[in-house]
C-alpha cells in the first residue's frame, strides 16, 4: 500500500512532494480569489483540514468565522425609526 499510513488502525492518505506542491499551489490561489476554505476542500477532495493546514504552514491570514461584523451605530433594522 504504498502513500497509505495506518495510524491506530486508522488509514491516511499521504501525498508525495510533486502533487503535494500543485495541491499546495491550486489551495494558495483559491484562498487569494476569495474561496472559503469549504469551497477549496471540495473540489481537490481534500478535507477542510489539510486547507487549513496548507494555509496554516504558508503564514496566510484567513477571515475570522461567523458573520460579518456590523459598523458601529448601524441599526440592523430596516426601516427602523
Amino acid at each position: 500500500m504504498s502513500g497509505v499510513a495506518a495510524t491506530d488502525g486508522v488509514q491516511s492518505v499521504r501525498v508525495s512532494p510533486p502533487p503535494q506542491a500543485r495541491l499546495q499551489a491550486v489551495v494558495l490561489a483559491q484562498h487569494a480569489v476569495g474561496r472559503s476554505l469549504r469551497e477549496i476542500a471540495e473540489p481537490t477532495d481534500r478535507p477542510f483540514s489539510a486547507v487549513h493546514d496548507i494555509l496554516d504552514d504558508h503564514g496566510m491570514v484567513r477571515p475570522g468565522v461567523g458573520a460579518a461584523v456590523v459598523a458601529v451605530g448601524h441599526d440592523r433594522r430596516a426601516g427602523a425609526s
